[in-house]
C-alpha cells in the first residue's frame, strides 16, 4: 500500500473488477485515457487484463482511494525494466466528481515516490492525449517534462490530435518536490 497526502494506492483486487468495467466502459473517462468515446471492455477483457497483471512482474496496477476508502480512479505501470531502471506510468480517476481536486496529482506523486524509492528507476514515462490540459498540467506539477510529441496519432470529433511522450528523472521528482514543499511553506507563514 502507497500513501499520498490525499490518496492511498492499493493492488487491485477481484473485488474492483466491477468497478474497473464501469470506468472502462465510460464514455467521458475512455476520452480522456483512450481518445475514444465510443471504446469499451467487456468482462472478460477486464479479466484477462487482471490475471495479466499479477503474472507479469513488469507491470502492477493500483486502485486509488480517498483516506476516507471511496475507489476513485486506477494508477499503474508497466513495461517495468531493471535493465533500463525504467517504467511507463498510466492513470485514470474513474469519479468524476473527483476531478480537478489534486486526487490524480497526488496519487501520481506517491507512485513516483514508489518508484524512485522502492523500485529504484531511473526515469518514469507516460504518454497522453494533446487535448487533456488536466492531465498535463498535474504531471507537471509532479515534476514530468516533454519528450517530444507523436503527431496525428488518434482522430477525435473529427480532428487529429497529438500524444505529447512526457517523463521525469528521479533528480527531477526531488527538485519538485523540494519546490512543492518550499511553497507550500511560504503558504503558510
Amino acid at each position: 500500500m502507497l500513501r499520498g497526502v490525499k490518496t492511498v494506492l492499493r493492488p487491485i483486487d477481484e473485488n474492483d473488477l466491477e468497478l474497473l468495467h464501469k470506468w472502462e466502459n465510460d464514455p467521458e473517462v475512455t476520452y480522456f485515457l483512450n481518445a475514444d468515446r465510443y471504446r469499451s471492455m467487456s468482462h472478460e477483457e477486464i479479466q484477462r487484463r487482471y490475471r495479466q497483471i499479477r503474472m507479469d512482474p513488469t507491470m502492477e496496477l493500483f486502485i486509488i482511494e480517498t483516506l476516507r476508502g471511496e475507489r476513485i480512479g486506477m494508477i499503474g505501470y508497466d513495461n517495468f525494466s531493471v535493465e533500463r531502471r525504467s517504467f511507463r506510468v498510466y492513470i485514470g480517476i474513474g469519479e468524476k466528481q473527483y476531478w480537478n481536486q489534486g486526487y490524480g496529482t497526488d496519487a501520481m506523486c506517491a507512485l513516483l515516490r514508489y518508484g524512485f524509492s522502492n523500485l529504484q528507476v531511473e526515469r518514469i514515462y507516460l504518454s497522453v492525449y494533446d487535448f487533456n490540459d488536466r492531465a498535463i498540467a498535474a504531471y507537471r506539477k509532479c515534476g514530468y517534462k516533454v519528450d517530444g510529441v507523436r503527431r496525428n496519432v488518434a482522430l477525435v470529433d473529427g480532428q487529429w490530435c497529438d500524444s505529447i511522450e512526457m517523463s521525469v528523472t528521479a533528480a527531477d521528482f526531488e527538485r519538485q518536490m523540494q519546490r512543492r514543499a518550499t511553497a507550500g511553506r511560504h503558504r503558510h507563514d
